[in-house]
């Protein structure tokens, strides 16, 4: 069995007999990164490896403080922080973390680290991807993705599920060996839905009109009888946000905004 805190060469070996589903091709070919970890979090303990060997594996998961270091495999900790979030932010409060993203080594094929981690919670588990890119230009592609990507990593999470099974003690965390870096208060609280949307430029009652759609509800006289307007006003709301978002179909619209109430 390895040591918890990192792995050695001969577990991340085992990475390559892992059996690559196509959830996991498809999710890499759709955001164009350079790998991915998946870590699944409860109370007792956290399962966490990387599903491909990928450049960025050795760095990180040999390190001998980042696997326990890492807030998001924190149970009680991952709901107060938020759903996407840049790991290299991280870097100010941990220099051994600066480590791991900006390598010393002028060898290294990749020197630099971008990583994106995302988490979604399925019943009383928490299940986090961390997001590996060289480049910052392919970053685009999560972006792109954004309103699917909740639904392709859920996709992934049940093709996943014999996984942890098979190699459980390789990869285990116990709860009482997690040593979360210290981030600021303002870190720990849920992120604000609003700020986001106001990148699209919604107004007020825009978001208003969104924030019901995310509750599932598109039926025009049910939306305008839940928020006071006109059956006219829903159309033109509608055709409004349709345009600041670039869809062309109600359905794409109804679609995104179900998916962003995950976010």
């Amino acid at each position: 069995m390895p040591l918890y805190n990192m792995l050695n060469d001969q577990t991340l070996k085992l990475i390559e007999n892992f059996q690559i589903p196509e959830a996991l091709s498809n999710v890499i070919d759709a955001l164009q990164c350079t790998g991915i970890d998946y870590a699944i979090v409860n109370e007792q303990e956290t399962w966490c490896a990387p599903l491909l060997l990928h450049p960025f594996a050795i760095r990180f998961h040999k390190h001998p403080s980042y696997r326990i270091s890492d807030p998001f495999h924190n149970y009680i900790l991952t709901p107060f922080l938020p759903k996407l979030c840049e790991l290299n932010l991280f870097t100010p409060f941990s220099p051994k973390w600066q480590e791991l993203f900006y390598s010393q080594d002028n060898t290294a094929t990749f020197p630099c680290c971008i990583a994106y981690s995302y988490y979604l919670q399925i019943n009383k588990t928490i299940h986090r991807f961390v997001l590996y890119y060289h480049s910052i230009h392919d970053i685009k592609y999560l972006y792109l993705n954004l309103a699917n990507l909740n639904q392709m990593l859920h996709k992934l999470v049940l093709s996943l599920s014999s996984l942890s099974v098979q190699y459980y003690q390789d990869f285990i965390l116990p709860r009482h060996i997690l040593q979360s870096i210290t981030l600021p208060k303002n870190w720990y609280q849920q992120p604000d839905k609003i700020n986001l949307m106001a990148h699209f430029g919604l107004t007020k009652k825009e978001l208003k009109y969104f924030t019901v759609l995310s509750q599932g509800i598109n039926d025009k006289k049910m939306v305008a009888d839940k928020i006071g307007i006109s059956t006219r006003t829903v159309e033109n709301y509608t055709q409004s946000i349709k345009q600041k978002l670039s869809f062309e179909e109600n359905y794409q619209l109804f679609e995104y905004a179900k998916l962003y109430n995950n976010l």
